[in-house]
């Protein structure tokens, strides 16, 4: 018996999980392993014997003295996913999960306590969360952006391929094969782009049902530029 005794509290003492084990009359420490004393930061000879009033504010030991009661009346498991600790480190979050150690008559005798610190697990998460959603709000700020200035970019290229076309067709017998090669090329140049917008645009409809941005449209005037609205 001894011996199981003595290998049962190596196995408590050892292990990275928080564990602490209080007296169901009174709610008093009666066993706190390293990782449990390590956390709090006091020396666990100043635990024994004493309860939650007597180390954390108020309002956490009143929080933790209830949760206990209620495992002890029940005498089940529970879980509580996040609760507040005050330690050498500062505010810590724990997740603990308590349970009534009950004798032969199924009197509740102890309370078993088993914590894990998730604050910088809880941190990460927040990190990851505020990191997705600044990414899709950079990629809402970029589909707005292809979709605006790809519209911006359609009117100009149409007419920098009808102008260069006309220009072959009406003065083609003016003009020599070097002339006629370089209208070819801003021909060319010009459906190469409108590939490239038709492409941008196709980016910036990914995931949209609806798009409703306005577009600069390009025409000749006497101003030379005029701003119009469209929604598509």
């Amino acid at each position: 018996i001894e011996k199981t005794k003595s290998f049962l509290n190596s196995i408590i003492e050892n292990i990275p999980s928080k564990v602490f084990i209080k007296d169901a009359k009174d709610l008093k420490f009666i066993l706190i392993n390293k990782a449990e004393e390590d956390l709090i930061g006091i020396p666990r000879e100043e635990l024994l014997g004493k309860g939650d009033h007597d180390f954390f504010p108020k309002e956490q030991a009143d929080f933790f003295v209830s949760k206990d009661r209620e495992v002890l009346s029940q005498k089940n498991i529970i879980d509580i996913p996040e609760e507040w600790l005050k330690t050498k480190e500062g505010m810590r979050l724990l997740s603990t999960k308590k349970v009534a150690i009950v004798d032969a008559e199924g009197n509740s005798k102890y309370l078993l306590g088993v914590s894990e610190d998730i604050t910088d697990k809880k941190i990460a998460e927040q990190k990851l969360k505020d990191t997705l959603i600044d990414l899709e709000r950079s990629n809402k700020e970029l589909e707005q952006f292809a979709y605006v200035a790809s519209h911006d970019l359609q009117e100009p290229l149409r007419m920098v391929a009808s102008f260069c076309q006309l220009l072959d067709k009406r003065y083609k017998d003016n003009l020599d094969d070097q002339a006629k090669s370089y209208i070819n090329y801003a021909v060319d140049g010009a459906k190469r782009m409108q590939q490239m917008v038709d492409a941008l645009l196709s980016f910036a409809r990914v995931g949209k049902k609806e798009a409703r941005y306005y577009f600069i449209r390009f025409k000749p005037s006497e101003e030379g530029r005029e701003r119009s609205f469209k929604r598509d």
